[in-house]
């Protein structure tokens, strides 16, 4: 199975350390990839940086269009084609107000999403 887990970023705190755990349940079943708004120094997995889902004010605005795009090569790269799955963490919290519009996209070109809300405090 080829899974890639998505979130705007990978600083210390809980949403990563939620990750580092799936990362360790999925290690022997499954082609990981990990793909991050921002760039992480080292991290148990392949990270790839897709500065158009880091959080507003973060990144420059970039059309969902390509943003979508880049999603895409990330994953093509990693796995030779789609993923089974693009695992999106908190994805409803508005921290990057055209993740909602980019996920359209990725769906309707295919990408089966799982959506995992889980800072409901947010």
């Amino acid at each position: 199975m080829k899974i890639a887990i998505m979130h705007y970023h990978l600083r210390p705190g809980g949403v990563t350390t939620v990750i580092r755990q799936q990362l360790r349940a999925l290690t022997d079943d499954a082609a990981l990839l990990v793909i991050s708004g921002e760039p992480v120094n080292e991290f148990e997995a392949p990270v790839a940086v897709v500065p158009g889902i880091a959080y507003d004010g973060i990144h420059p605005f970039e059309e969902p269009e390509k943003t979508a795009e880049d999603i895409l090569a990330c994953i093509h790269t990693q796995f030779g084609s789609d993923c089974d799955v693009l695992h999106v963490h908190n994805p409803s919290i508005r921290k990057n107000s055209s993740l909602l519009r980019i996920l359209t996209i990725l769906q309707k070109r295919g990408i089966k999403l799982f959506l995992h809300i889980h800072d409901l405090a947010e």
